[in-house]
């Protein structure tokens, strides 16, 4: 976690806490855990609001052309789409990691017999919107 306060209510069980900190700590009792801090600037799943916008990089008249970048808006825009987004996953990689992953055959198997076995009770709120479709070669 990021927040270093928050450690001494996790870390050390002796410690007078919150009913909803207690609540809490029940529900993860089950698993062994330790909570450690890690600063900002080193936690990834805080990326986005940390990283903050790319440098600026400054266009070429033949780019900006090609672009057809009218004002820095459509240059800071156009930099979001080009660096910021992932790839898309296409129906192939889709259909790779299927074939890998236990759990999704499962589910693939299910969703071919049309019922969701209790085994998979995570997906079942999802399960009437599940569908097999052929990757293209």
């Amino acid at each position: 976690m990021d927040h270093k306060p928050l450690l001494p209510l996790y870390n050390n069980p002796k410690r007078p806490k919150q009913m909803r900190v207690d609540r809490h700590r029940m529900k993860l009792a089950g698993y062994c855990f330790h909570i450690s801090h890690v600063s900002g600037e080193k936690n990834p799943c805080d990326y986005g609001s940390r990283a903050g916008c790319p440098p600026q990089k400054e266009h070429t008249a033949q780019e900006k052309k090609d672009k057809a970048v009218e004002n820095d808006l459509d240059v800071y825009v156009n930099r979001v789409v080009e660096d910021q987004l992932p790839m898309a996953i296409t129906k192939r990689m889709m259909q790779l990691a299927t074939q890998k992953d236990k759990e999704l055959q499962k589910v693939l198997e299910d969703v071919k017999t049309g019922r969701c076995r209790n085994g998979l009770i995570r997906y079942t709120n999802v399960f009437p919107e599940l569908s097999e479709v052929e990757a293209s070669s």
